[in-house]
């Protein structure tokens, strides 16, 4: 239902799905910088990814608590 918003249609070929933000790469450099660590987010577009992408920052996704990383004592 949602796909249309996120993804290119079959139909549409000049359509393009939407893309980072300016608030998305101002984190990510952000992010480069060092001033933030971790996003928190509820969505389920890839906009926080590309733009860290673009900065050649490969994201850590966590999706589920089994995803997360471990941490070892």
């Amino acid at each position: 239902m949602l796909r249309k918003y996120f993804e290119r249609s079959d139909d549409d070929d000049e359509s393009d799905p939407p893309g980072p933000s300016q608030v998305h790469r101002a984190i990510a450099r952000l992010m480069q910088a060092g001033v933030i660590k971790v996003i928190v987010t509820m969505n389920f577009d890839r906009l926080f990814e590309q733009a860290l992408r673009e900065l050649q920052i490969e994201p850590t996704i966590v999706a589920t608590d089994t995803s997360a990383p471990r941490r070892r004592d």
